[in-house]
This record gives structure tokens, C-alpha cells and sequence, in this order.
């Protein structure tokens, strides 16, 4: 039997190359790595966390409002407001809302460069994982640099691969 340890390590090295897909691209996954119809597997979760770890990492939705709420600045009705327009990243994982911290400034506002982004690629996506991979993941048009490394100082360059890939998925 393995150490916990051993185990963190195999899902750490866990590849992942495209986008998570929760539908017919589950089904050409190994049968270890799919998890019960409707959820998502563990090794997803943690393959993005590293994406997301350099721009202030992930926080659940509660976490969010209890940050939002110390810091007297009234946003809370904001992130209420962009969460129900789906406006924001966020995907669901073990029960629970995670939102990327990427998309807030230091005061926790929503920022507008990544709202532009989410903007830019609505429809493209069948779900809020694919979204959230899509900002983790090397992208050509950004010399193989992922939208999260990119947006927060050439916002542009962001909404131009989004760009890109709605025009390749819609037409």
C-alpha cells in the first residue's frame, strides 16, 4: 500500500494537456482517473491549483464573502451580481463554489480585465471547468504563456486568445 504521500505525488505529476471535459472526452480517460458521472476527479482539481497558485491562488465562495465582508468595501452585492451573470470563473468541486482570486484586485474588487476575458469567451465552453482550465492552460497566442500570466498586465493580448478560440469553436 502506498503513503499518503506517494499518492499526492502521482496526482501532482498527473499531466493535463487539454481542457477537463466533463462529457464525451470523460470517456476516453483512463478508468482510474474517472470519477462518478456528474463529478469531477480529484486529480483535475489539483492539476490546476499550480495554474492558479502564483496570481493568489483559489478560495471557496464562503471564504470569498468572509473576505469580502472584513474588508468594508462593499463588493459583496457586486460578487453576488457578477456570480449570477456568470461573469466570474468559478467551478464547483467536492460540494463546494471555487472562485479564482485572479479575478480580484488587492482591495477584492472584481477586476475588468478578466470580466473581458469570461466576455469574450462566452458560449465556447460547455461548463465552468472547461472555463476554468482554459486560464490554467498554455496557449500559443500568448507564446505558450497561460491567460491567468498574461491578463493582469496585457489584458489585450488576454481577450485576443479568447478570442481566437471562440472564433475556432463557434466559427
Amino acid at each position: 500500500m502506498s503513503s499518503p504521500t506517494d499518492k499526492d505525488a502521482q496526482v501532482q505529476s498527473r499531466p493535463v494537456q487539454a481542457p477537463y471535459r466533463s462529457s464525451a472526452a470523460s470517456r476516453a480517460l483512463p478508468p482510474e482517473t474517472t470519477a462518478v458521472p456528474g463529478t469531477t476527479p480529484d486529480w483535475a482539481f489539483v492539476a490546476m491549483l499550480p495554474g492558479f497558485r502564483a496570481s493568489g491562488g483559489i478560495a471557496t465562495d464562503c471564504e470569498l464573502a468572509g473576505r469580502l465582508a472584513r474588508s468594508a468595501s462593499g463588493t459583496l452585492p457586486a460578487l453576488a451580481r457578477h456570480m449570477a451573470r456568470g461573469d466570474l470563473v468559478s467551478f464547483d468541486w467536492n460540494g463546494k463554489l471555487w472562485l479564482p482570486l485572479f479575478q480580484f484586485d488587492q482591495d477584492m474588487h472584481v477586476a475588468t480585465g478578466p470580466l473581458a476575458v469570461v466576455g469574450e469567451l462566452g458560449g465556447v465552453f460547455d461548463d465552468a471547468w472547461e472555463l476554468a482550465h482554459w486560464f490554467v492552460q498554455p496557449h500559443a497566442a500568448l507564446r505558450n504563456r497561460t491567460p491567468v500570466q498574461v491578463v493582469s498586465h496585457d489584458v489585450e493580448a488576454a481577450i485576443g486568445a479568447a478570442r481566437l478560440d471562440r472564433f475556432i469553436a463557434l466559427g
